[in-house]
């Protein structure tokens, strides 16, 4: 019987399922492996911030590919095969290996401190397979029962059946906090929100036999699964651990801690009643489709979510509400009832430094009689500076969150930037400029100088793999990079074309525009050194004009400098 270390699907869950896959989806891991046995043991291992041992799992079935599609984002391989092997796989497939999960600990994982000279050293240098030793394992289950409570981002201080408000909920944690499920981008869990309701009700979770949580997911109309739903479909996958909250007006009461059913993962699908509706692009002629959800089947993780019992009771009579917040990179919540969670230590000097400005922000927006009298003293316009820089700290550090985190989007990254207009120099006035100038475009961000003229910006995701490419002897931009530059200058073609009619009706000059493009991080390019990165595009630049193209990573190095040299 052979043991194996594998990495959870950290890029799994982008796009959509087709009809086909929405039908035969099962929630399993997968893998590949050139001898598949099953009673194969497996231990699952979350990357990134908040990682570590999250489960073990058995090999339950083995059954041959009719094709071996080595870019199936459902499937994990073991083994990273040389050259030769790999042109093998091309007229043999390997097997494709079902695992089991039967110990979920995905809310406390067992980091790699607590596992050190047990890990294989693969694992620090994020490759996927590794083979465990019958006393590896046995050191790895012995860990797991004596594992500490784990820190930030993977703690969890919410009990099963408080209440919280859902803004705090996405500020502290992130997500989309208009979406039924989501995953959030502050720590390695996913969220699915349900309303309180009877059995009538569609949006209302409901429980079945065998104490099975039927949740419905994200409405969505076509035959696939949407993206949305792909994140509660997957969580087990991705090593994430799944939390359910009912949803009112404001607030949510947290249900607890599930995982969706490995043998069957849908109960059925639901109409909502609704109709999403849209105009055909050509035929100009209104669409209408039927909105159905999916009906998850949740199991719920013992001692770590309500009871059937618990569960029937109305989240809103006398639960104990918490306020979240976070200071440092610990969360800790303090509760308008009695509440006995300490703030966290780590860090301290930090946190209670952002503690008291915090307070005075607080003080001086409420207070006018505070500021009249704080604009007399000669250290007011340094307590200004201190402010700003905290606050551009953190806006800094959220940017960062969100630029690692592989499953980010544009959006995102646009929603964080636009408060951030700081980062892209001191050249441009702090407030952003309206998007859409010319009838048919629409600039991500739109920057005016002091002189009325325009800079807009393209923001694309941040990770791009092929954002430089090896030719010949030298370093060449990609095609993602290239296909930005000609779409910046089509924005620019447009602006030039329409500029009196800008200039009359909004008082902006774009004769002189131009174009920022930030794409890609050096640190999502494989094998290729940061500094060929900076260079291949450096060149790029030199022979462009009105369009500048730079990188996540030099946009957060820039504003470090600024933050550094502002502080001095």
């Amino acid at each position: 019987m052979a043991r194996w270390l594998v990495t959870a699907s950290v890029d799994e869950g982008s796009g959509t399922l087709s009809s086909k896959q929405r039908t035969a989806a099962i929630p399993r891991f997968r893998l590949r492996a050139a001898g598949p046995q099953v009673g194969d043991q497996v231990a699952l291992w979350r990357l990134r911030s908040g990682g570590g041992l999250v489960a073990f799992g058995t090999v339950v079935a083995a059954e041959p590919l009719d094709t071996p599609t080595v870019t199936d984002p459902y499937v994990v391989r073991l083994g990273t095969p040389s050259a030769a092997e790999r042109r093998r796989s091309l007229d043999a497939a390997m097997p494709q290996l079902a695992v089991q999960f039967n110990d979920l600990f995905l809310d406390r994982p067992v980091a790699l401190a607590q596992l050190e000279g047990l890990v294989p050293v693969v694992i620090r240098n994020l490759l996927t397979p590794a083979s465990l030793t019958a006393q590896q394992w046995r050191e790895m289950v012995r860990v797991r029962k004596v594992s500490c409570e784990p820190e930030w981002p993977a703690a969890w201080n919410i009990a099963p059946g408080s209440v919280v408000k859902r803004k705090e909920l996405h500020t502290t944690y992130g997500g989309n906090p208009r979406a039924v499920a989501t995953r959030s981008s502050h720590t390695p869990n996913t969220f699915l929100f349900t309303r309180y309701g009877g059995a009538d009700d569609v949006a209302a979770a409901q429980w079945a036999e065998d104490d099975l949580l039927i949740a419905p997911g994200h409405p969505q109309w076509g035959p696939g699964v949407s993206e949305y739903n792909i994140a509660v479909l997957t969580h087990l996958r991705q090593g994430r651990p799944l939390r359910v909250f009912e949803s009112g007006q404001r607030c949510c009461r947290y249900v607890g801690e599930f995982a969706i059913d490995q043998e069957r993962p849908f109960e059925g699908w639901a109409l909502t009643g609704n109709d999403h509706t849209f105009t055909h692009p050509w035929e100009q002629q209104e669409i209408r489709n039927q909105l159905e959800v999916p009906l998850f089947r949740l199991r719920p993780l013992e001692q770590r979510a309500l009871t059937r019992d618990q569960h029937r009771v109305a989240p809103w009579g006398k639960p104990q509400r918490l306020r979240l917040e976070l200071a440092s990179n610990s969360q800790f919540m303090s509760s308008t009832r009695a509440h006995d969670t300490a703030a966290p230590t780590a860090d301290s000097e930090r946190g209670s430094s952002s503690e008291l400005v915090h307070r005075l922000v607080s003080m001086l927006e409420n207070d006018p009689e505070a500021r009249r009298l704080l604009s007399r003293l000669d250290e007011a316009e340094l307590l200004s500076t201190l402010l700003q820089q905290s606050r551009r700290r953190e806006d800094l550090e959220q940017l960062r969150a969100v630029i690692e985190d592989p499953a980010s989007k544009e959006c995102e990254l646009q929603k964080v930037l636009e408060r951030m207009i700081w980062i892209f120099g001191a050249e441009f006035l702090a407030t952003p400029a309206r998007r859409s100038l010319t009838t048919r475009d629409q600039l991500d961000l739109s920057l005016i100088r002091p002189d009325g003229t325009l800079h807009g910006v393209e923001l694309k995701l941040a990770r791009v793999p092929r954002l430089v490419r090896k030719h010949r002897n030298h370093y060449i931009v990609g095609h993602e990079i290239n296909e930005a530059q000609g779409q910046a200058e089509n924005y620019l073609c447009q602006l030039d074309g329409q500029r009196d009619h800008i200039l009359a009706e909004l008082g902006i000059d774009c004769r002189r525009a131009s174009m920022t493009i930030v794409i890609g991080h050096s640190a999502h390019v494989p094998g290729i050194d940061p500094n060929d990165v900076a260079e291949a595009i450096r060149i790029r630049n030199s022979g462009i004009t009105r369009i500048r193209i730079v990188t996540y990573d030099a946009v957060l190095s820039e504003a470090e400098r600024s933050l550094v040299l502002s502080k001095g």
